[in-house]
């Protein structure tokens, strides 16, 4: 693609077709990236989302799991990657803020904070035969812990994962995690719709979580 591109740059001047370079390939650095994840020639979002944030290379559909765990779900410290951009931003007093036009525990987002997790279990998802919650440290409730849980914005889709069913969400477990993440302490801020978003007025140091 680069090179098809130079050609036809280097047609319209009618020049030789290696006479000027692109603008890119004149700075003085060059980096090269390998783009497969540790377990497929072609990598997810996840493990992509990971890759960057952390500098490791994981199993697609993981986050914050090292490669090779392929456990749905863990807390073990020796199986989990807790050293990524988000955590230390957050650890070194950094302001961290995430938005995205998907939802907020998407695989690609969630890559910012989510610890030992598969990248489906964004809520706590059932298993259809025994009922069986199948994480205990879904993405959503992740959402209460470091670093995500400092984060200054936070802002996105998903709120059915946020909420218990009495509300309209998909939790089963009775929790809503935007309600225990404002009363979670200091000055924090839930935005539910368009017209809250659109009348916010930011104010110094208080988090905002976008539930739109």
């Amino acid at each position: 693609m680069v090179t098809s591109y130079r050609i036809a740059k280097n047609q319209r001047a009618h020049n030789d077709y290696v006479q000027a370079p692109l603008f890119f390939e004149t700075f003085p650095y060059t980096g090269l990236v390998k783009t497969y994840s540790y377990s497929n020639h072609v990598t997810d979002s996840a493990a992509s989302a990971v890759a960057m944030y952390t500098g490791r290379k994981v199993d697609n559909g993981y986050l914050g799991m090292r490669a090779g765990v392929l456990k749905k779900c863990t807390t073990e410290p020796d199986d989990l990657i807790e050293d990524g951009i988000g955590d230390r931003a957050v650890d070194k007093g950094i302001a961290v803020g995430v938005v995205t036009n998907t939802r907020i525990t998407h695989g690609t987002p969630a890559a910012l904070y989510a610890k030992g997790v598969q990248r489906k279990l964004e809520y706590d998802v059932r298993n259809k035969t025994t009922s069986e919650v199948l994480c205990s440290n879904d993405i959503a409730l992740q959402i209460l812990n470091r670093p995500a849980i400092e984060f200054q914005v936070l802002m996105g889709g998903g709120r059915a994962y946020l909420m218990d069913a009495t509300r309209s969400g998909k939790r089963s477990d009775g929790r809503n995690i935007d309600v225990e993440w404002e009363n979670s302490g200091g000055k924090r801020k839930v935005l539910r719709s368009r017209r809250e978003l659109e009348q916010y007025e930011a104010s110094e140091n208080e988090k905002v979580l976008g539930e739109l």
